[in-house]
């Protein structure tokens, strides 16, 4: 009797390790709104994903299973990498399961859509956190990568001119990418919405900001 309990708690922890196991290896990625040649000259078309909101999107071939497609709208999927992947062009790509659509957007985006994620900052494209804001109305919002801050915006048909009232005085390790942000800010008179990307330019149309579109 002893034995069979035992065997049962055994198996019950092992059931459990598995679950976890499981779970662990869920993940989140993003697929683009419009699908690309999968190679360049390539007249097979590919979607495109990315595993970090603020990531480069790559053509993937791999196989999404569960997952329907419909162009025009921007995805946030759970999925649970497979054992087996697919071979494309010589190489093995992984394979996913989707356990669940996290988010599904349209690609019409503006400006008081979600939020907006700093991913560039002039010729600076990898910060070690990034600012985040968001519009509402006349609102101007978010956090420099350090301190939260809050102000006005003025918009017109593309220029874009925000002031910031008020901002926390934290002091962080990331005080480096807040004085950049800051300090650019200013410049930016104008912006355009190309996709999921968001550019900030000053009155001469140079970029100043690269911002990334995102639902939470």
């Amino acid at each position: 009797m002893k034995v069979s309990v035992l065997s049962c708690i055994l198996l019950c922890a092992c059931f459990w390790l598995a679950s976890c196991q499981l779970l662990s290896s869920d993940k989140v990625i993003y697929v683009n709104n419009a699908m690309i040649p999968c190679a360049e000259g390539d007249s097979e078309r590919c979607l495109q994903i990315k595993a970090a909101v603020d990531g480069p999107w790559q053509a993937y071939s791999g196989a999404l299973e569960g997952f329907e497609y419909e162009k025009g709208f921007f995805y946030k999927l759970k999925v649970s990498e497979n054992a087996t992947g697919n071979s494309a062009a010589g190489e093995t790509l992984p394979s996913y399961t989707v356990v669940d659509i996290l988010e599904k957007s349209k690609t019409t985006l503006t400006l008081d859509n979600g939020f907006w994620i700093v991913v560039g900052i002039l010729e600076t494209s990898k910060l070690p956190r990034n600012p985040v804001f968001k519009i509402k109305q006349n609102t101007f919002e978010g956090n420099t990568s350090c301190n939260k801050f809050s102000g006005t915006i003025a918009l017109t048909k593309d220029s874009f001119k925000p002031n910031i009232d008020s901002i926390t005085e934290m002091d962080c390790n990331t005080l480096s990418v807040e004085h950049l942000f800051l300090k650019t800010l200013p410049e930016v008179k104008r912006y355009q919405i190309k996709g999921d990307r968001l550019l900030l330019l000053d009155r001469h149309k140079k970029i100043m900001m690269t911002c990334v579109y995102s639902p939470e």
